[in-house]
């Protein structure tokens, strides 16, 4: 059968950003389940400070010193920022061993120091941002003793503003020894953050390159095994007949007087700023939210899409952009 990971080897210095780049199926998500302990490797070796280390389950993976922040990130909710980070490694008073709240804050607060985040201990966990659960991931990281972070695809659901906080704290990170291993499709964060960078490519090591000595092109054809202008070369083609119609859709407060066709063998793209209505569109055109007037036609045939069971049914189909919240049953 298909190898998931073969024979790829690659080395990280300690306190650099090393990335690790590859089109999906290259084998990265394998990589980590093996550094997490979730996968058992068949051959191979993990070499730490020059000693080699055993992972056959997540207990070993942390007790080497790995920790990662993933897209989701795992958090209770209504506790403290200080009782996440400390989470099973509360500080402790008396004989009974209650927790010492005040010691946890002051704790809490020197690691959030250390990577620079303005974090009040107390706050709920509840009423962060997604980017400041993801501080508090990092300061929880390095409060349990982490000595290398593997963040995946970690500004997936972060806006352009978040992504600058969390890649300030990165660096902050890195100023004091910190060693990162970053996974991301965006090259033009490899570019910025890492020092060096790991290429997989189907299941395999390619190598591993200087970030200021190689180019976001050489990067791709090193991930494809081609030039990228000859792996998607135009094709000319005809729209060929109308398969979707929308005339004077309107939802008042979010959109007004819509109208686009789309035609067979088309991909049609709707571009705006955030908030300029574009998820809500196709939301309605779906029957995920009403509509206050418009028409809505599919092969000429007018339709009334007032549920997504309706829209299915006439085969109108929506992968939604939250995809874990909106199109998962889990």
């Amino acid at each position: 059968g298909a190898q998931a990971l073969c024979d790829v080897g690659f080395a990280v210095r300690a306190g650099e950003i090393h990335a690790i780049v590859g089109e999906n199926g290259a084998g990265k998500s394998t990589l980590i389940k093996i550094l997490a302990g979730i996968h058992r490797m068949d051959s191979g070796e993990i070499i730490m400070d020059g000693h080699r280390v055993e992972i056959a389950r997540p207990r070993d993976s942390h007790r080497a010193g790995f920790r990662f922040i993933h897209q989701e990130i795992l958090m209770v909710p209504w506790f403290t920022v200080a009782e996440n980070i400390l989470l099973g490694n509360e500080p402790t008073r008396g004989a009974v061993g209650r927790i010492d709240a005040n010691k946890m804050n002051s704790e809490a607060a020197a690691v959030l120091a250390k990577l620079g985040a303005e974090l009040n201990p107390e706050t709920p966990v509840s009423d962060l941002s997604v980017v400041q659960k993801q501080i508090v991931a990092v300061a929880r990281s390095i409060a349990t003793g982490g000595r290398v972070l593997v963040l995946d695809e970690a500004t997936a659901p972060l806006s352009q503003r978040e992504v600058e906080m969390l890649f300030a704290m990165l660096q902050h990170l890195k100023e004091q020894g910190f060693t990162m291993i970053y996974i991301s499709h965006r090259l033009d964060e490899i570019f910025r953050l890492a020092d060096r960078v790991t290429v997989l490519r189907d299941a395999r090591y390619v190598g591993t390159f200087v970030t200021d000595e190689t180019t976001p092109d050489e990067l791709i054809r090193h991930m494809i095994g081609k030039d990228l202008k000859n792996r998607y070369p135009r094709v000319d083609t005809k729209p060929g007949s109308t398969i979707l119609q929308v005339e004077g859709l309107t939802r008042r407060g979010a959109f007004e007087d819509i109208g686009f066709t789309l035609h067979e063998g088309e991909i049609l793209g709707i571009a705006g700023l955030v908030g300029a209505g574009r998820t809500e569109i196709l939301r309605s055109v779906f029957g995920a939210d009403p509509v206050d007037s418009g028409r809505i036609k599919v092969h000429d045939r007018e339709i009334r899409c007032n549920s997504p069971q309706k829209a299915t049914q006439t085969g109108l189909c929506l992968v939604p952009e939250d995809r874990r919240e909106q199109g998962l049953v889990l």
